[in-house]
């Protein structure tokens, strides 16, 4: 029974991290075959169709076509701060847990709070920008909210999050409570990983 839920863990595994490599995938096509606009360090990828904006690294994935300018360039802002903050590492790393402990409620739990927290943050970021009124901004967000999801290793915009990030907006919370989730459930995924790694080396110990 041990051997066929090792097998099926790498399994897992293996479907996980093929969905990783393909999100990748999809990222460096779109950035190879689109129009691009160098912004300082940004790079903007001008996209066609009904896509989410979005970032990833330095990267910007945007349809201008879709947008006022004052909503595009609140976009753009948005995203800016999300790179110049490196929440794609955050979201990478978040990523690379779940392709091992893709099994693991908590884990799933963690990805959903680090990317609520990373917008919360991110918001909070941009109303502090000169020239930005917070009314005009939220009503930017409620413009670009989709209901589909974009690629999980990418910032992006969905309806599902809106209503709490402007709860929170209003609310005006500190870093510390949009935060504490992320800080109190890092550690207890270190401890998770650790106690898989050691209930497999047991069990592959026992096997030989």
């Amino acid at each position: 029974a041990l051997e066929w839920m090792v097998f099926a863990y790498w399994i897992g595994v293996l479907v996980f991290a093929l969905n990783f490599l393909l999100q990748l995938g999809i990222l460096l096509y779109r950035s190879r075959t689109s129009p691009v606009i160098r912004d300082g360090r940004f790079r903007i990828i001008e996209l066609e169709g009904d896509k989410a904006p979005c970032s990833f690294a330095n990267y910007i994935f945007i349809n201008p076509s879709k947008y006022d300018w004052e909503t595009y360039n609140q976009i753009l802002l948005h995203e800016k701060i999300h790179i110049s903050q490196n929440h794609s590492l955050d979201i990478l790393a978040a990523e690379l847990l779940l392709i091992f402990q893709w099994f693991n409620p908590f884990a799933w739990l963690y990805r959903k709070e680090l990317e609520n927290n990373l917008e919360f943050l991110t918001d909070n970021a941009v109303l502090q920008q000169e020239g930005v009124e917070k009314e005009n901004y939220q009503v930017s967000l409620l413009k670009v909210s989709v209901p589909q999801l974009s690629l999980g290793l990418t910032t992006n915009y969905n309806q599902s999050t809106l209503q709490k990030r402007i709860v929170m907006m209003n609310a005006k919370k500190s870093n510390f409570n949009t935060m504490w989730k992320y800080f109190f459930l890092l550690p207890l995924m270190v401890c998770l990983v650790c106690a898989l790694n050691k209930t497999i080396a047991n069990g592959q110990t026992t096997n030989t």
